[in-house]
């Protein structure tokens, strides 16, 4: 998953339709977004919340074909670079 932890900073390197789909999320290549959560599918595969509104009725697993939380519009961690670690807050070392 690329080091790809909530909290971090990350780039969109791809924001096309994946083959197959007929929608994509609403990135925007070169843009920078915050992970706010990562949901692993039944096979254990990583979907990334950035934000994104969900504006179609759902969305699926490329990998599974199964319905993921009807909260985001959740992304493919291949979309992704980080380009900053989450940043730890005060001394309990945890992540926001």
């Amino acid at each position: 998953m690329s080091g790809i932890s909530k909290g971090a900073i990350l780039k969109c390197i791809f924001a096309e339709k994946l083959p197959g789909k007929e929608h994509g999320p609403n990135l925007k290549k070169g843009d920078e977004y915050v992970c706010k959560a990562i949901f692993y599918d039944a096979k254990g595969n990583a979907h990334i919340d950035v934000g994104l509104p969900l504006e179609i009725n759902s969305v699926t697993s490329f990998a599974t074909g199964e319905e993921l939380p009807p909260t985001t519009h959740w992304c493919h961690p291949n979309r992704f670079i980080v380009t900053e670690p989450p940043t730890p807050r005060g001394d309990e070392g945890q992540y926001f």
